[in-house]
C-alpha cells in the first residue's frame, strides 16, 4: 500500500545539544540485517513490540489497522496474526490497534477501549473492557495486562492496583496526558512515560520516579521552545520499551532532530546510555533495542517537483524493519553501587574497544555536538546547518 508522504522542513529545528551521556553508541546503518524489506507494506509508527525471549517483533499496517502481525527477528517469517475486525465480537477491534504487549503465554492488544488476549499460537482467549477509562498504552506482568490510570496503574482483569496506595507519583495526573502514555514492564514493575516523567509502579506497593536523562529533557525543552506553538500538540517521546536485559529504552521522535534517537536507562540506578543518530536520518526511526542492536523502521525517500521546487519527501509509514548494530562512540559507563546494575556484568562484544568505525563515529559526533547553537539562520556553508 502506498504510504502518504510529508515534507521535510529544515529551518525550524534547534542545534543539537552538547552530549555528555555516560556512554554513547551510534547506530551503524550500513551493517546488520533486514528483517522485513517490502515496499508493499506500510507499518504504523505507533505499534511496535518486541518479545525478546521468543525473538519476535509485533507490528501493524495501514492496510489492515485492526490486525497485528508477528515477524521472526531471525529470518523475517510471519509467525502469527492477531486480530479481526472491525467489530464487537471476541478478538475483533472496534478501531485500529493502539498498542501491543508480549505476555508470558501470548500477546495483549488494545484498540483503546478493550484489551484482547491471544495465545502464542494466535487463538483468541478473551476480550476485556475495563470499567474505568484507561490510556491506550499497556504492558504485561506475567500473563496480566497492566494499564496506566489517572490514579496509578491497574493490573489484570481482577483490577489489582499497583504502586503506593494507587496514587500517581509526581504532579502528572491529567487524564488527557495519560491517553498518550507509553508503557513498559520489567519484572514486577510497570513503567510509564507521561509528559516529562518516567513513573514506575510495582506489585510490592512501591512507586518511583525514574530520572529522565538531562540530554533528553533539555533537548525536548529546546525543541519545544523553537516551535511557534511551543510543541503543545506533539508527544515528548516516541515510545517506551525495554531491551530484554532489565533496562528501559526511551525513544525520541526523529523530527526533533536532537542528534540522538534513544536513551537506554537502568531504572535501578539511573545509569543511562545515549543512542546517537545523525539528524539527517529523519527517514529512519529507532524503535527499540534488542541485544546489542537497534531495531529500526526505515521509510521511503523520494525527490518530487512541488510548486516548481525539487523537494525531498519522506513517507509517513515504514516499509522496512532492520536490525542495526550499536557501535561505541565515546563516554564511560557510570559507577553505580556494586551489584546494583547490569554494568557490573561483562560488557557485550559491541561495547569493547572501538575500531576504525567506532573511532570515525566518535570523531564525527564529538565535532557535531561541540558546536555552539546557531546564532544566524542556517545556510549551506554554516557549520550548524540542520541537514
Amino acid at each position: 500500500m502506498a504510504a502518504v508522504g510529508f515534507l521535510v522542513a529544515t529551518s525550524l529545528y534547534p542545534a543539537p545539544p552538547s552530549l555528555a551521556g555516560q556512554q554513547r553508541f551510534a547506530v551503524d546503518h550500513e551493517a546488520g540485517r533486514e528483517v522485513v524489506n517490502d515496499w508493499t507494506r506500510a507499518f504504523l509508527s505507533h505499534v511496535f513490540e518486541v518479545d525478546h525471549a521468543r525473538g519476535v517483533v509485533y507490528v501493524a499496517e495501514v492496510g489492515e489497522p485492526e490486525l497485528v502481525v508477528g515477524f521472526s527477528l531471525a529470518d523475517g517469517t510471519v509467525v502469527g496474526r492477531y486480530g479481526r475486525g472491525p467489530g464487537d465480537g471476541p478478538g475483533e477491534m472496534r478501531q485500529m490497534v493502539q498498542d501491543v504487549a508480549a505476555a508470558d503465554g501470548g500477546l495483549f492488544v488494545t484498540d483503546g477501549s478493550r484489551v484482547h488476549y491471544w495465545s502464542a499460537d494466535g487463538d483468541s482467549v478473551w476480550t476485556w473492557r475495563p470499567a474505568s477509562a484507561f490510556a491506550a498504552g499497556l504492558c504485561a506482568i506475567g500473563d496480566d495486562p497492566v494499564l496506566p490510570l489517572s490514579g496509578g496503574a491497574l493490573r489484570g482483569r481482577e483490577g489489582a492496583r499497583l504502586g503506593s496506595d494507587g496514587r500517581q507519583v509526581g504532579s502528572v495526573s491529567d487524564r488527557v496526558s495519560l491517553r498518550s502514555a507509553e508503557a513498559a514492564c520489567i519484572g514486577n514493575t510497570a513503567y510509564f512515560a507521561v509528559e516529562d516523567a518516567l513513573i514506575g509502579h510495582s506489585t510490592d506497593g512501591e512507586s518511583v520516579n525514574v530520572p529522565v536523562p538531562r540530554e533528553v529533557s533539555d533537548g525536548i525543552a529546546d525543541w519545544r521552545a523553537s516551535r511557534p506553538d511551543g510543541g503543545r500538540y506533539a508527544s515528548s517521546y516516541r515510545s517506551l520499551s525495554h531491551d530484554g536485559r532489565g533496562r528501559l529504552v526511551l525513544t525520541l521522535p526523529s523530527h526533533m532532530r536532537l542528534g540522538f534517537s534513544a536513551a537506554i536507562i537502568d531504572p535501578a540506578t539511573g545509569c543511562y546510555d545515549l543512542v546517537l543518530d545523525e539528524p539527517s536520518n529523519v527517514h529512519r526511526w529507532v524503535m527499540g533495542v534488542h541485544a546489542d542492536s537497534a531495531l529500526v523502521y526505515e521509510r521511503g525517500v523520494s525527490v518530487r517537483e512541488i510548486n516548481g521546487r525539487r523537494t525531498r519527501v519522506v513517507d509517513s509509514e515504514a516499509f522496512m524493519i532492520a536490525v542495526r548494530p550499536l557501535r561505541p562512540a565515546g563516554g564511560e559507563p557510570c559507577a553505580p553501587p556494586a551489584g546494583k546494575s547490569w554494568l557490573s556484568q561483562p560488557l557485550p562484544r559491541a561495547r569493547q574497544a572501538p575500531g576504525a568505525f567506532e573511532a570515525a563515529v566518535a570523531m564525527r559526533y564529538s565535532r557535531a555536538f561541540s558546536l555552539s547553537p546557531c546564532s544566524t539562520a542556517p545556510s549551506s556553508s554554516s557549520p550548524c546547518v540542520r541537514a
